[in-house]
């Protein structure tokens, strides 16, 4: 599709701009002279065929929508109201304007028994529909569709465009005019106020787990490239930490460095430091955990269960689960997540819930001793092990306790990770 006013004088007059009729297929001439609007014309005599300006304009529009690369998505500002626990709370839902890369558009697609305008497929995976509102909006029975098979759909209001024709340059103003899109769906809706219900069901509770501890560790499928990976990175971590206890940093030092390192060399640091072998990592260290909690430590264990033990598995004064996340939460940011969500009516976060069933396997496993209870908020851990080499000899039993793994060199828990 091509707007007359896009055309270039005198290189495209006549029939040197090449183009045909979008109804009939047969030429036209271009007629870009100074006395009358620039249109087009037919080369043929007769005049049976009549395109309709507005339905050119609404092809017009949706082509050029379906060759774009990039595609800026309004902000959504919605008030909702979910049930939950007996009552309504309101759940304002505010997501900002955002531009997508588009990896591939297509024009009236036909899917199950409807036919959006626009079918934008990210390299997320996402699909978008988009729908160009002409004369009629779009009605319930069809949002309903777009909901069961696009992640997002929204429409575009071109009804007060002037039946000549619009240019590039007036449709991308168009495009960026917020107040011709409206929102017919959105998965990020769904997701909010899915996240809304489990936070107010968390805040208005006192969380219990919902199982007993095991004694002997659920492990997770091994992450075999990882650890290959962590393995690779054990030369510069024993470098790394003979520097650091050399310097004797302090424990917020120590702490913000583990939060800048990537996760596997958090990992390879915490393996010297335990004297593991990252390609036979115990069992104990890659724990299933019930739950999971809805977000924070959705990694595998390897990536931060042994981080969390070479801190606290030594840790000879009694600590809490929430003292384990606000430590975990700067020594290992891209693991716990945000700190900032609700907190149960006994006083847990969702990572503090987490770490306190690890904690209270690794207290059934031997690894640590739980004091107090029955409630959780009412125990505390604190470290089996007086020395290193008792915490080897119980990972490896039978075998002889050596300071890490291949090698006989070890470093003060005090001063590297503390």
């Amino acid at each position: 599709m091509v707007y007359v006013g896009n055309l270039h004088e005198p290189d495209d007059r006549g029939l040197a701009c090449r183009c045909v009729c979008r109804d009939c297929k047969r030429e036209l001439a271009a007629h870009l002279g100074a006395k009358q609007s620039w249109h087009f014309q037919h080369k043929a005599s007769d005049l049976a065929c009549n395109p309709q300006p507005m339905s050119l304009l609404h092809a017009y529009v949706r082509d050029s929508l379906a060759r774009r690369k990039t595609i800026t998505l309004p902000d959504l500002k919605e008030d909702h109201h979910v049930l939950e626990l007996g009552r309504q709370w309101p759940v304002p839902v505010r997501i900002p304007a955002t531009t997508v890369d588009v990896e591939s558009g297509r024009a009236e697609v036909w899917s199950d028994g409807i036919q959006p305008d626009v079918v934008y497929k990210l390299a997320t995976g996402e699909t978008i529909a988009i729908e160009v509102k002409l004369t009629h909006a779009v009605d319930e029975e069809k949002v309903t569709k777009l909901k069961k098979q696009f992640s997002k759909s929204l429409e575009l209001d071109v009804s007060d465009l002037p039946a000549t024709g619009i240019g590039a340059d007036e449709l991308d103003a168009v495009l960026a005019d917020s107040r011709r899109w409206t929102w017919l769906h959105s998965h990020w809706v769904t997701t909010i106020l899915s996240r809304a219900r489990g936070d107010i069901t968390w805040a208005n509770k006192a969380w219990r787990p919902s199982s007993n501890p095991l004694p002997e560790p659920s492990p997770q499928p091994p992450a075999s490239k990882k650890l290959d990976l962590v393995a690779r990175r054990i030369v510069w971590a024993k470098a790394a930490l003979g520097q650091r206890s050399a310097q004797e940093h302090s424990a917020e030092s120590n702490q913000a460095w583990l939060g800048s390192l990537a996760k596997e060399d958090r990992a390879a640091i915490s393996c010297v430091q335990l004297g593991l072998d990252p390609k036979r990592l115990p069992a104990y260290f890659t724990q299933r955990l019930e739950g999971r909690c809805s977000g924070p430590f959705e990694h595998h264990g390897y990536s931060w269960q042994p981080v969390v033990f070479m801190k606290w598995g030594l840790h000879r004064e009694p600590f809490t689960a929430t003292e384990v996340a606000e430590w975990a939460a700067l020594a290992m940011p891209d693991r716990i997540g945000s700190l900032g969500g609700p907190v149960s009516l006994n006083g847990f976060s969702r990572p503090a819930a987490v770490l306190h069933l690890l904690l209270r396997n690794w207290a059934a496993q031997g690894l640590l001793v739980a004091q107090g209870g029955p409630r959780p908020e009412s125990i505390t851990f604190r470290a089996a092990f007086a020395r290193k080499a008792d915490l080897t000899a119980h990972l490896n039993p039978g075998q002889t306790a050596r300071g890490t793994a291949r090698d006989s060199t070890s470093y003060p828990l005090g001063n590297a990770t503390t």
